[in-house]
């Protein structure tokens, strides 16, 4: 016995029957299992829940992994896209400047043309004026 409870007045207390703790040992082993099914059953939910989660995750994966092909495939495309329109603005270009050069070509080949048709009216008006000064020798 403790000497609190000799101090305290308190009677000490007899022992439990062999009775009381073969029904103990029943509750409590009742009570353990029914605490390992609990526990077994929180550990399948669990299970469950993460397999749940898991799925989800893997979806949404599958789903961001599509959106990523997508984005993928649009900057390529944007990128095509560029190329080509760097292309026909150089082909712009081109045809922009072979088309002045053409005009400059014509402008150059009118003028060469006029001085072509001066000089030969030139010629022309000179070999009229010395005819007309030959004529005039043997006519008078």
């Amino acid at each position: 016995e403790s000497p609190i409870s000799e101090m305290s007045g308190y009677l000490p207390v007899e022992e439990p029957m062999e009775e009381d703790d073969e029904k103990q040992d029943k509750v409590v082993k009742v009570v353990k299992k029914k605490q390992k099914n609990i526990q077994e059953e929180a550990e399948k939910l669990r299970r469950s829940k993460e397999d749940s989660q898991l799925e989800e995750l893997k979806a949404k994966a599958d789903l961001l992994k599509i959106k990523a092909d997508k984005a993928v495939k649009i900057h390529q495309n944007a990128g095509y896209n560029y190329e080509n329109e760097c292309k026909r603005v150089v082909q712009r270009r081109a045809a922009y400047d072979s088309r002045t050069k053409n005009k400059k070509n014509i402008i150059d080949q009118g003028k060469r043309l006029k001085k072509l048709h001066e000089s030969e009216r030139g010629r022309r008006q000179a070999e009229k004026e010395e005819l007309d000064i030959v004529r005039a020798k043997y006519n008078t």
